[in-house]
């Protein structure tokens, strides 16, 4: 039987596993950004705002309002980070990483327009984000593998 805890973790990470692939299939394809476009790109800015939250709070001891998104968020960087990058992950590599990625959603916004060549590195990402939670919610439930129709980093 699945505890509240376990379900609690799960549904997080099904939340964010969604994000993630609406992201990802937006960032695929090359067009004129729209409202609801323009939406998910600020949504992804402030992904990162969470990011910057959580390790805030770790590195101060002291916890915010929204602590469990931030430290999700924070948590889920470091883990892409220790497979995106083969150095160790610090804050160097955390502020390199997101400066870049709000670099690239920034330059999406004022160009009015998503280019996938122009945003290589958001898109890795979470094409990480959606690859970590499909199997920690596989794992979750039980399953020791999930069916994945491409490798990660093929769009």
């Amino acid at each position: 039987m699945l505890t509240h805890n376990v379900m609690s973790r799960a549904s997080e990470a099904l939340r964010e596993g969604f994000f993630a692939d609406r992201v990802v299939r937006s960032l695929r394809r090359d067009m004129k950004i729209g409202p609801e476009h323009e939406e998910l790109l600020r949504q992804i800015k402030e992904y990162f705002d969470r990011v910057d939250n959580g390790r805030r709070q770790v590195s101060t001891g002291k916890l915010s309002d929204n602590a469990i998104d931030s430290l999700s968020a924070y948590n889920r960087m470091l883990s892409i980070i220790v497979r995106m990058s083969p150095r160790a992950p610090d804050k160097k590599a955390i502020d390199s990483l997101t400066s870049t990625m709000r670099k690239e959603i920034e330059d999406a916004l004022h160009e009015q327009k998503v280019s996938s060549d122009k945003m290589p590195l958001t898109l890795r990402f979470f094409q990480f984000v959606r690859e970590g939670t499909l199997q920690e919610s596989a794992s979750t439930f039980g399953l020791e593998s999930v069916e994945r129709p491409k490798k990660i980093g093929t769009p």
